[in-house]
């Protein structure tokens, strides 16, 4: 693959990470015209609140993400501190979830993207949270679509490879399609 045509670089991470990394690579993907967005890895021990805290003055305020980018996505695969069997605990962190994409959404003007697994959704029992946010799915497979952990019914980004190789870049890179028309894709854009 010669050029990508959108691409994620990670930002923050958890309440107070921010990836040191970040500015060169999405002034690198901007100079080059492919189109950004941001994700934001959710850390099931943080609250919610401060995490958003954390994507709005890094990413957001910071004057990095704006008209033109992918909306922030939200990076849901990391459950070590949910107990899975304990419905308690997958509703306080669906709560801490829900906190942090309402802060997001309501910095931002949009909903923010939701990365995830349908394995990781499964563990949580399909909540519906979430389920009206783009949905970028991370399933490594070569099949012609990806399968869709319930309730969404569609998915806007497929992260299918995580051994792709892009010029320019040194190493693997994770390769994505995205599902939609190129108004689609306008239209998930920022505004």
């Amino acid at each position: 693959m010669d050029q990508a045509r959108f691409v994620y670089i990670k930002a923050t991470e958890g309440s107070t990470f921010e990836d040191p990394w970040f500015d060169r690579h999405w002034n690198s993907a901007h100079s080059v015209g492919i189109a950004c967005g941001a994700y934001h890895f959710f850390r099931s021990n943080r609250p919610g609140k401060a995490q958003a805290d954390n994507i709005v003055q890094h990413v957001l305020h910071d004057a990095r993400c704006g008209a033109g980018d992918l909306p922030v996505a939200i990076d849901i695969e990391e459950l070590k501190s949910v107990d899975i069997t304990s419905p308690a605990s997958i509703k306080a962190f669906l709560n801490e979830l829900d906190a942090c994409a309402a802060a997001v959404t309501g910095a931002m003007g949009a909903k923010p993207v939701i990365y995830t697994a349908g394995y990781v959704w499964q563990a949580l029992g399909y909540p519906a949270n979430c389920a009206d946010s783009p949905l970028w799915i991370g399933q490594l497979s070569t099949a012609a679509a990806p399968h869709l952990p319930k309730p969404f019914t569609q998915w806007a980004m497929w992260q299918y490879s995580s051994t792709g190789r892009l010029a320019g870049v040194t190493g693997d890179v994770d390769l994505d399609r995205f599902n939609g028309s190129e108004d689609d894709f306008q239209a998930l854009r920022l505004k």
